[in-house]
Parts: structure tokens; sequence; C-alpha cells
């Protein structure tokens, strides 16, 4: 698989590394963006947090911004 980003900027085909969670575009590693969530679960006494990584190509980092109220 190839990177979307790189394809669609017209740019030399560079491989994908990772799959974007929003869309499903293979992003290379110039393209992808990762974030930190952070799950919460509640059970009886014992509330778990856990943190993930999200990895997002450009065009759905750039929407997560806008969404969060920042500029992208």
């Amino acid at each position: 698989m190839s990177c979307h980003e790189c394809a669609a900027r017209g740019g030399a085909p560079r491989p994908a590394t990772a799959v974007c969670s929003g869309c499903g575009a293979g992003t290379c590693p110039e393209h992808t963006h990762e974030t930190v969530d952070v799950v919460r679960a509640s059970s009886v006494g014992n509330p778990v947090e856990r943190r993930t990584r999200r990895l997002t190509c450009t065009a759905c980092a750039r929407a997560a911004a806008v969404r969060a109220g920042g500029v992208a």
C-alpha cells in the first residue's frame, strides 16, 4: 500500500506505514499524525484509565483540530 497523501500531491509513491483511523487511507511517516487518547472505564470500585494512540492522516487531523476549536 502506498501513502495516499503523497499520491494525491503528485509526489513519488512512498510505502504506507500506518492506516488512518478516521478514513482508512494509508499514510507514510511524514503524513501520519499521532495523538494520545485517554480511555476511562468505570467498574465497581475500580476506575480504569488507559492511554491509547490515534493515528490519522493530514486531512483527518486537520478536521479534528477544527472540531476541537483549534485552527488548522
